[in-house]
């Protein structure tokens, strides 16, 4: 289901965007610790990208250096069946550490949203809450088992979503 609100007086609305916008932070904050720890230029990361997470923001396990060659010994190792990609060596002090440190990255729970929407913990299948901001119109996508009611809050067709989302 596609959803969006506008009315930037909604309580709804407020949490959404304060939580997006942490969450933006966030992803901004652990580009910047990566860029502190890993000096070496990458062109691509194996993980997941974006708020489809159990932690809301981008998750990186390894990356593809541009130079592999001048990465520092023990640290990281060629990832088996992905050539180019290199992730912690976790049998090295060194990869065990690189490890912690992509490990420990923030991020916020995915169940947040569902809080703020007033949902609960979410039973049996369904996918990731999406909320983006685009403008002043919090969208919302969410797996078709869910319903909301909530004043302010307008259902949107899929293709009206994509067309709000695609304009930035």
């Amino acid at each position: 289901m596609y959803y969006k609100i506008e009315n930037q007086d909604s309580e709804l609305y407020k949490a959404l965007r304060t939580q997006r916008e942490k969450e933006i932070e966030n992803d901004k904050r652990n580009m910047e610790l990566i860029a502190e720890k890993i000096p070496q230029e990458w062109e691509g990361f194996f993980g997941r990208a974006g708020q489809q997470t159990f932690n809301r923001t981008s998750v990186y396990r390894g990356f593809k250096f541009n130079n592999p060659n001048d990465l520092p010994n023990g640290i990281w190792v060629e990832k088996k069946g992905n050539p180019g990609i290199y992730i912690p060596n976790k049998r090295t002090k060194g990869g065990k550490e690189m490890a912690e440190f992509l490990d420990d990255l923030g991020g916020f729970r995915f169940t947040l949203i569902f809080e703020i929407l007033g949902l609960g913990y979410p039973q049996g299948t369904f996918s990731f809450p999406y909320v983006e901001l685009i403008g002043d119109t919090v969208l919302i996508h969410l797996d078709d088992i869910f319903e909301l009611k909530h004043e302010g809050l307008k259902e949107i067709t899929r293709t009206e979503f994509y067309s709000i989302l695609n304009k930035e």
